[in-house]
């Protein structure tokens, strides 16, 4: 099962796309929420975690794209370290 997931994955390019240019534009609307929550609430530490939140998101897709010039091992990596950051992200905006 889950080598036929991972053979559907490799062949739908949209999929790398959406990553691609998904996790920035989601990373850069919440750098601005968090920016507009810092200057509303200065004394709360919400707009702090959107804008961390923000940029482990940002930083997710910019990952995505360092890995379509690496090998096999790299693309490995660096997909482990785009999922850790865009869950993290989430956590931090639960936690906000």
């Amino acid at each position: 099962m889950f080598t036929h997931i991972r053979t559907y994955y490799k062949k739908a390019k949209w999929l790398k796309w959406i990553s691609l240019l998904g996790l920035p534009i989601i990373g850069i609307i919440l750098i601005a929420k968090g920016y507009m929550l810092l200057e509303n609430n200065t004394g709360h530490l919400s707009g702090t975690l959107y804008v961390v939140s923000g940029l482990l998101w940002f930083f997710g897709g910019v990952i995505e794209w360092i890995s379509s010039v690496l090998n096999q091992i790299g693309r490995f990596v660096c997909t482990v370290f785009e999922t850790i950051m865009v869950i993290t992200g989430t956590v931090l905006i639960f936690v906000a």
